[in-house]
């Protein structure tokens, strides 16, 4: 799978991108759990299986290869044959979710390269990684306070070389990088508003500063100190994306919009307009899914423009949004009952996505690789989650 697909938070992503309806940071606002707006569905079906024919099973049982599996509670053929869990249980057939680090202030942004999972942690101000399949994380700096967004620079073989992250303190936010893996000297670029969203693409660092006011779109090498402002003023500028030679930037205001332009800053469009609150962007090449938090939907829009969004999900104050090959996944962002939702990238019947894992504690940050989805608990109490992918 190419690299941009896999996403950090943005509003971030691996190649870069970034509540309840009124807040970002977990259990720092509250809210009321609007309707269900997805549904519970079974993952696979025991018939989407290999079996060997010579291979004769007992009622309840499936033939997976040469052996016989009860798909409701196998780790390993969990829902059908050969689909694992990657380490996590199997329950009426489907993976579960595990955790990968517990007891985290507010966790924040997600960004990925092969082997492990790179992570923000808002309250206790650490930027940290862990190795995708667990173990014991690691602290890469506490040089930093009220960190967000965060995004890696890849070497030719995916492992990180280089890692940016913006900060959330108003006035006195920075932009910050450094060599991995020892992180040993910290660049700090001033910012005078919230460093919403940070993306990364051939060494050049892109992010959005972020007032409803002014705003504006940056780039910057990494190890430099002088940014290159794109566009100002850019009131909202929150999600950011970049691939090839463009940028797709999400304006979070009561009427914002999705953003098309050059990682210049030519050619500014509003490629999809109106939307109330639009908090995460992604492409496929072809369309545009944005997360809208406070449309609660996920709006799409070929990647040429449209007059005005087509509804592909229903959502409930959706975050982020990251895509595969497959599929479009997102974060539901409730303080009680969140969830992390999918749909084919063809569409859901009905707009109603499919809830790969219900009941979590307003879930924000969301990257996906070829295995697994992982994603972040924004609480006090908070914590990095994997689940294996449907």
């Amino acid at each position: 799978m190419a690299s941009w697909l896999a996403r950090s938070v943005f509003g971030g992503a691996a190649a870069a991108i970034v509540a309840l309806a009124c807040s970002d940071l977990g259990d720092l606002s509250g809210g009321e759990d609007p309707p269900d707006a997805g549904e519970d569905r079974k993952i696979a079906s025991p018939d989407a299986s290999e079996s060997d024919s010579d291979v004769t099973c007992e009622p309840g049982k499936t033939a997976c290869g040469s052996l016989c599996s009860d798909v409701t509670n196998d780790a390993q053929n969990c829902g059908r044959c050969d689909h694992d869990c990657l380490g996590a249980k199997c329950e009426a057939g489907r993976c579960q979710p595990f955790t990968l680090v517990a007891g985290l202030n507010i966790p924040q942004g997600i960004a990925l390269d092969n082997t492990d999972v790179y992570f923000t942690v808002y309250g206790s101000g650490d930027v940290m990684r862990v190795a995708k399949t667990g173990g014991s994380p690691v602290t890469i700096t506490t040089d930093t306070t009220s960190p967000h967004g965060i995004a890696l620079d890849l070497d030719g073989t995916g492992a990180a070389k280089r890692i940016a992250w913006g900060e959330r303190r108003g006035t006195s936010s920075q932009l910050l990088n450094c060599a991995l893996p020892g992180c040993t000297v910290v660049t700090k670029v001033p910012a005078t508003e919230d460093v919403r969203s940070v993306a990364s693409a051939g060494g050049i660092i892109y992010y959005t500063q972020s007032t409803t006011t002014v705003g504006s779109i940056r780039k910057i090498a990494y190890g430099s100190a002088i940014p290159t402002v794109i566009l100002e003023p850019e009131p909202g500028a929150d999600a950011i994306f970049v691939r090839e030679n463009f940028l797709l930037v999400a304006k979070k205001t009561k009427t914002g919009a999705v953003r098309r332009m050059t990682t210049g800053g030519g050619g500014a469009i509003d490629l999809i307009p109106t939307l109330d609150n639009p908090s995460g962007v992604i492409t496929d090449g072809t369309s545009v899914f944005a997360a809208v938090n406070g449309g609660s939907q996920i709006a799409k829009c070929p990647l040429l423009g449209c007059t005005g969004s087509s509804t592909f999900a229903l959502a409930t104050y959706p975050h982020e949004i990251v895509i595969d090959d497959t599929n479009v996944y997102w974060s539901n962002g409730l303080a009680n009952g969140g969830s992390i939702a999918y749909c084919p990238i063809a569409g859901c019947p009905d707009d109603k996505p499919i809830i790969l894992v219900p009941d979590q504690k307003n879930p924000y940050g969301i990257a996906v690789d070829d295995k697994a989805v992982y994603y972040t608990t924004s609480s006090p109490s908070g914590a990095l989650m994997k689940i294996a992918k449907p």
